[in-house]
């Protein structure tokens, strides 16, 4: 009897952390805005040539630290000068006799985009290009990553690159080739001996283009240097069916249901 009061009391007295908490729940309460004496919406309105500017003016304000003269900023353009695509027989044919041949060439912006395809004599392949925009004064190399097995072939590999030529060459012309290393063993393309070319153009060759295109393109103005912008033009289509929720539409602009009939017995 005396052990069983005891465990009475000791059960009691057991920690609070194991009875449930009851402490006072906080209630939450929606209240809008109307309630508070507050506006439910906000309306701003803009003029749209206001919003073209006012950002410009921003972005240019916000951005002052950023802007350089157009000298530090240009980007030369290239111009693929010597690289003629064949039919895709053709490359396979010269894959197989060559083990290596570039079959793609793209420029995008500074960079000129490639495929490689290689015979696919081992496992183990490395491909490179090397490239020099100083007449091979000096060179540089770019890998090549594998891309995919081509399309109807089971010994041919592709392999996709990317050649940055460097803001620093304003004009003149990149040359690259191909070297293509497995077993031990180089194989090149270098374009039967030519090599593969890009044109370089600079900025100040383009402005003098484009300045050129738009004196003879520019008429002289007749209106006493008042400039007028053009009247916009209003073009209404119409519909080659009439949906049911578009028939109010026709007679709101005084034209009956009938006028489309024929078009849909037509078969539009």
């Amino acid at each position: 009897m005396e052990r069983c009061r005891l465990d009475r009391d000791r059960a009691k007295t057991l920690p609070s952390a194991l009875r449930r908490s009851r402490s006072k729940q906080v209630q939450k309460r929606v209240r809008f805005a109307d309630s508070l004496g507050l506006d439910l919406e906000k309306r701003e309105y803009f003029v749209k040539d206001d919003v073209h500017f006012s950002f410009l003016s921003e972005y240019s304000t916000s951005n002052s630290s950023l802007s350089t003269s157009p000298s530090t900023m240009s980007i030369p353009r290239l111009l693929l000068t010597n690289f003629v695509y064949l039919p895709e027989n053709d490359y396979q044919e010269k894959v197989r006799n060559n083990k290596v041949s570039v079959v793609a060439l793209r420029a995008s912006g500074n960079s000129v985009l490639g495929q490689i395809n290689v015979l696919d004599v081992a496992f183990e392949k490395k491909v490179h290009v090397r490239y020099t925009i100083d007449d091979w004064a000096s060179h540089a190399e770019v890998p090549a990553f594998y891309s995919h097995r081509v399309y109807g072939t089971s010994d041919i590999d592709a392999f996709n690159f990317s050649l940055d030529v460097p803001a620093s060459a304003q004009s003149g012309n990149c040359e690259f080739c191909v070297q293509y290393v497995v077993n031990d063993t180089e194989f090149w393309d270098n374009n039967e001996g030519t090599n593969h070319k890009i044109q370089i153009l600079s900025d100040e060759s383009k402005k003098t283009t484009t300045n050129d295109a738009d004196k003879e393109t520019t008429a002289p103005s007749t209106s006493n240097n008042i400039a007028t912008s053009p009247q916009p033009q209003v073009v209404m289509i119409r519909p080659r069916t009439t949906p049911r929720r578009l028939r109010r539409w026709g007679a709101a602009g005084d034209e009956s249901d009938d006028e489309y009939g024929p078009l849909r017995r037509a078969g539009y």
